[in-house]
């Protein structure tokens, strides 16, 4: 799951990649059965589950697979940017689509598909949704193989606590503000949010789209600087100001902390990507019954999207190169590719179920999958420098912390932020120069 904004990755290669890439060796095995280690972060107890569908058929038919699991994503990108600079890829890494694999590409640090496999490359680019294929081909190449179509704006919601109707996350929210008033004087928080800036920007990314899908755009795509100026982003800081008066941070401030909370009463609500839907589902209760789940929509719904890939390393042992070709066999059948999602949460951008019995959370994902202008792509596929998008999240994130503490005045919140906004945006251009400076400087 493509969750953590990264940023400094491209600064972290430098020019000294090209020279070690050079000098690339690799040991040929022994053993030339197809081989294959996939470097990720798939590391809860239900996305485990998701991940053995592709291990088990790989196995199953003469791999021999080497888990290379990491407990989040930092430590799993650190350890694949590592690597790969250094001339010893994993096999396959996750990776989330985004400017970064682009980035990969041009420093030749991973095989493109096209080279692998022109004809799955072909059927790619006819089966998959526009939207799926623009956020993983580059320079007339599919660059990751995309495993599913993950959905962030999703509000998971305790049966027991909460009954939203189809207006509670429109853009005037003001019923899902009531109910917050209400679960108060129970002592009962209406949103379990982790003390976590990506958890806090999906929070915020929901209420955006729950006001305006154009404000979305404006804002994280095309980075309109005139946004600041539009009433709606008053009206998402106003919301969101209001949503932290009624939020609670759970332990250690984990994503899945906060969903044992909905899952055991003690939070109405959660706002989080589909892969909470699997956590819940593991925890033994099924949607529709035990827990709820709602889209965050305007006058249409929409779909937020995080796409989580496999980038394919520049290996030469025989063996691996099997692993490669077989793996990818495997993780592009519609029916495995199926299974998998249907466990990870997410859904496929390969096949929309027909007989399989589905729950009414994936069913509203599926009704969407072809309608472009519903699919948001994900906003680290930006290609206008991510240092500019780090500090947007910053800002947000501090926003947040501030309109935590009730004696601060929301008015003089909201101004300040809008101003801080209007500073960034105006500043956009130096944010992408800088990031430009520090490449040719670690050149």
């Amino acid at each position: 799951m493509a969750r953590v904004h990264t940023t400094g990755i491209i600064t972290a290669l430098g020019s000294a990649i090209i020279a070690v890439l050079a000098l690339h060796t690799s040991v040929v095995s022994a053993d030339d059965r197809p081989q294959a280690e996939i470097l990720h972060w798939w590391s809860s107890e239900a996305e485990s589950k998701a991940l053995h569908v592709f291990i088990d058929a790989f196995v199953e038919q003469g791999g021999h697979y080497y888990n290379s699991s990491k407990m989040n994503q930092n430590s799993t990108r650190n350890e694949a940017i590592g690597r790969m600079s250094k001339g010893y890829a994993a096999t396959f890494t996750q990776w989330g689509a985004s400017r970064d694999i682009l980035d990969f590409h041009d420093y030749g640090l991973i095989r493109p598909l096209d080279e692998i496999n022109m004809g799955l490359a072909e059927e790619l680019r006819r089966s998959l949704p526009s939207a799926v294929l623009d956020a993983v081909i580059y320079k007339d190449q599919i660059v990751a193989v995309p495993l599913n179509v993950h959905s962030e704006n999703w509000m998971w919601y305790s049966t027991s606590l909460l009954n939203p109707d189809s207006s509670t996350l429109s853009g005037d929210w003001s019923s899902f503000l009531e109910t917050g008033e209400k679960l108060a004087e129970q002592e009962i928080p209406l949103l379990a949010v982790g003390d976590q800036n990506w958890q806090v920007r999906i929070l915020f990314t929901s209420v955006m789209l729950g006001v305006s899908r154009d404000l979305y755009r404006e804002f994280f795509l095309t980075m309109d600087p005139a946004v600041k100026d539009r009433d709606e982003l008053t009206t998402t800081l106003r919301v969101f100001n209001e949503l932290a008066q009624y939020s609670h941070s759970f332990g250690d401030g984990n994503w899945d902390e906060q969903l044992k909370a909905v899952a055991d009463n003690r939070a109405a609500t959660n706002f989080m990507g589909d892969w909470a839907k699997a956590e819940l589902i593991n925890l033994g209760l099924e949607p529709g019954k035990q827990f709820g789940c709602m889209l965050t929509a305007s006058d249409k719904p929409s779909v937020l999207m995080g796409i989580d890939t496999l980038i394919l390393g520049k290996v030469t042992d025989p063996a691996e190169i099997k692993g490669q070709e077989l793996m990818l066999d495997i993780v592009t059948d519609s029916d495995i590719n199926l299974e998998f999602n249907q466990l990870k949460g997410s859904a496929s951008p390969l096949k929309r179920p027909s007989e399989m019995a589905i729950d009414e959370c994936s069913e509203q994902i599926y009704e969407l999958m072809n309608d472009d202008e519903a699919l948001i792509p994900p906003y680290a596929t930006n290609g206008e420098g991510s240092n500019f998008i780090h500090i947007l999240g910053e800002r947000i994130y501090e926003f947040w912390k501030k309109s935590s503490k009730s004696d601060d005045a929301p008015d003089a919140l909201v101004a300040s932020m809008v101003e801080q906004l209007a500073t960034v945006f105006s500043d956009r251009a130096n944010w992408a120069q800088l990031q430009k400076n520090e490449i040719e400087n670690e050149e």
